[in-house]
């Protein structure tokens, strides 16, 4: 079923000018085994559950009202989501370089999928969406700091000692739509992360200190890609790699 909504998703993504905001969210229902399906929405996405409702199960007396007042949950949550996803949207705006956009396949990191995972998952729930975005992307600056070498870029470093950089003024990202041998997951997740709009030309300008890159790296359809450059990597946020 999640291909099926993915699909349609992408196709109406691929419609809006990779220069026009896009944001995705989630509602719901919390069948049993939902989260094999919510899990496909992930980075990309903000989702809330909703409690199934079974109209069959309710006393006929209040069948009616029982359900007016599930169609008042539902429209509750998806005010909610939109609400939390423009804030997402505010956060990232204009600086598409932060540690909520690092590529989840490729940053080699204890804690930044769970910290991901974390706003995916609970900041439909939390009071002040402001103070918990905060606070998620300075747990995972705490353990990977923002450095800066005289005269660079500033720059995130992972635990193999890859060095995702700032690219500058420098754009050439990749929104990827409708191209055989990637997945719909690979172009939604150029254009949005954790319901906030992607620049779509965005990525980082990667490399070790000390070595040389690696012979491949995993692309957005997790599939090994390798380096059109022996002197860094450019990797975006979905993990498409050039």
């Amino acid at each position: 079923m999640e291909d099926y909504y993915l699909g349609r998703l992408s196709r109406q993504i691929s419609q809006i000018h990779q220069n026009q905001d896009v944001g995705v969210v989630l509602a719901y229902v919390n069948y049993p085994k939902a989260d094999d399906f919510v899990s496909r929405f992930f980075p990309f996405a903000l989702v809330e559950p909703i409690e199934p409702f079974y109209y069959n199960a309710r006393p006929a007396h209040t069948r009616r009202s029982d359900l007016l007042g599930f169609v008042k949950r539902v429209e509750l949550v998806t005010t909610n989501l939109r609400q939390r996803a423009a804030v997402m949207r505010d956060h990232l705006s204009g600086q598409n370089f932060s540690p909520l956009t690092l590529p989840v396949r490729n940053f080699r990191s204890k804690n930044l999928q769970f910290e991901l995972q974390t706003l995916f998952r609970e900041l439909s729930r939390t009071v002040d969406a402001r103070s918990f975005i905060n606070d998620v992307s300075n747990a995972i600056i705490r353990e990977h700091p923002l450095k800066k070498a005289v005269g660079f870029l500033p720059y995130f470093e992972d635990e193999r000692g890859l060095r995702f950089k700032s690219p500058g003024r420098d754009r050439h990202g990749c929104s990827r739509g409708g191209i055989s041998e990637h997945n719909t997951d690979c172009h939604i997740n150029s254009r949005v992360r954790l319901g906030g709009p992607l620049k779509a030309n965005f990525h980082y300008d990667c490399h070790y200190e000390h070595r040389d890159l690696d012979v491949a790296y995993p692309n957005c359809h997790d599939s090994p890609d390798s380096p059109a450059r022996n002197t860094h990597v450019n990797i975006a946020p979905n993990d498409a790699i050039r």
